[in-house]
């Protein structure tokens, strides 16, 4: 059966305008404002990542290195030569909600940086072309990258949709960071490092939820922003939550940029919601909160996705006042408070650092640098002569993925996402992890290495979210 991966889930409401990201070159924010290429990043960024030495990336195989395999390195595709090999990585920081993303396109220059410090692939210096969709500018992105790009890697785009069929009919394959479409989730050429096929559903945190909060499941209620994903994000919710016993009283979409949030209060107060989930970002949540808390009102439990894992949100929420209590955001990618304990999570925030001075770490980033480590493996195993056709071939052996240690185990050679996830609770003082914990969930925490992963937790929904775009 294949599966969706809970951070797959939580990618859509993380590409229905997920959270700014911050980067200090400001030259390359700028340059994020152009339509065409919005600057690249190789071998020249100045900063050598730490332990250039290192012989793994946590528990993986370093993929990045010189040409050992013993036969000379040519031009072989559109984007390869000898020396290089040129990705496109889309995001959206010049849209709607400035910095949109731009933890991705900062993760895919340390990403670079890291794997150019070693060799590059096979001897190859990776070079990655930035380029900014402004969220409804996705199809002309992947034009500009059929004219000089091997493939996508890293990247997420608000309306994937509008480029997924463009870019198989130009030969891109697409190793994303996240995917926010049908379209583009269950696309041929495509293969993420935590897949999320729209017909599957991981229920790992539903079930906790209505284990440890029973008397929340008859009081539901969803609001989402007002964009095609984040609605069938929803609507995917409401039919795996309702196979748990939840009983959703209300579904009601937010304008983008909401700015008069009482009605929308009033109704979850009037309905006595106890159980809340909240699909969009949480520069949104936060005026949202403010007036649950000036209304005198606050559901049990609020459930968000991992694209709320985000330093900013605790810090907007108490400048703001906005009562944070019983928050709980789902995550299938390793904490940023823990990395002490996961060589992979430690390696990746030291990457970030040194090639990206003053960025903060986004949950979303850490996907893309999956995505980079993604790539340059299969493109290693290709060997010398790297085309699209052999990353491909070598793409689809890969059965068994979790970027070393950065995120939970799943199977991207066969669109399979993770059944593994682990809850964190939110107060002003940051994030902390709620489930499972290494002591009170001893056996749980122990066999999925740090999270829950129930394998029988997989649902195939019943409802028709979309198809893939197909080669032709």
């Amino acid at each position: 059966m294949k599966a969706r991966a809970l951070v797959g889930a939580a990618l859509v409401g993380a590409l229905v305008l997920a959270g700014c990201g911050t980067r200090a070159s400001e030259d390359a924010r700028g340059a994020a404002a152009d339509d065409a290429q919005q600057g690249s990043a190789g071998a020249t960024s100045g900063t050598t990542p730490p332990a250039a030495e290192a012989a793994t990336f946590g528990t993986l195989p370093n993929p990045c290195g010189p040409n050992e395999g013993g036969g000379a390195n040519t031009d072989t595709d559109l984007g390869v030569t000898a020396d290089e090999i040129v990705v496109t990585t889309i995001a959206d920081p010049g849209g709607p909600k400035p910095g949109l993303d731009q933890g991705m396109l900062d993760s895919m220059v340390a990403f670079a940086d890291w794997c150019n410090a070693f060799g590059g692939i096979n001897g190859r210096t990776l070079t990655v072309v930035q380029r900014d969709a402004k969220v409804f500018e996705y199809q002309q992105r992947v034009l500009e990258a059929c004219e000089d790009s091997f493939a996508l890697v890293g990247g997420l785009g608000v309306t994937d949709q509008l480029g997924a069929q463009t870019a198989i009919d130009c030969g891109l394959v697409n190793v994303p960071g996240a995917t926010g479409s049908a379209e583009q989730s269950n696309a041929d050429l495509t293969y993420q490092p935590l897949p999320n096929p729209t017909q599957v559903y991981t229920l790992g945190p539903g079930e906790w939820i209505a284990e440890r909060f029973p008397e929340v499941k008859p009081h539901a209620a969803v609001i989402y922003s007002q964009v095609p994903s984040a609605k069938m994000q929803a609507s995917r919710t409401i039919e795996a939550y309702e196979s748990l016993g939840f009983t959703f009283l209300s579904n009601d979409a937010s304008n983008v940029g909401e700015t008069n949030w009482a009605p929308l209060v009033v109704r979850l107060k009037d309905e006595g919601a106890q159980y809340f989930h909240f699909t969009s970002t949480f520069e949104e949540l936060v005026p949202l909160q403010k007036e649950m808390g000036a209304q005198g009102y606050r559901p049990q439990v609020t459930e968000v996705l991992s694209n709320f894992y985000n330093t900013k949100y605790p810090v907007l929420a108490e400048e703001q006042g906005a009562p944070v209590d019983g928050v709980y955001v789902r995550l299938a990618t390793w904490p940023f408070e823990e990395a002490d304990q996961r060589p992979a999570m430690r390696q990746y925030l030291d990457a970030l650092a040194a090639a990206v001075p003053g960025s903060e770490p986004e949950q979303l980033g850490v996907q893309a640098f999956s995505a980079g480590l993604l790539f340059a493996t299969a493109a290693k195993a290709a060997g010398n002569d790297l085309t699209r056709d052999r990353l491909v071939a070598e793409l689809q052996k890969i059965e068994e993925w979790d970027g070393g240690g950065l995120q939970g185990v799943s199977n991207p050679g066969d669109n399979v996402g993770t059944p593994c996830f682990l809850m964190m609770s939110l107060s002003y003082d940051g994030f902390e992890r709620a489930y499972p914990l290494p002591d009170e969930d001893k056996e749980i925490y122990d066999a999925g290495n740090g999270m829950a992963c129930p394998t029988d937790s997989m649902l195939d929904l019943a409802t028709n979210y979309g198809e893939g775009a197909k080669q032709r």
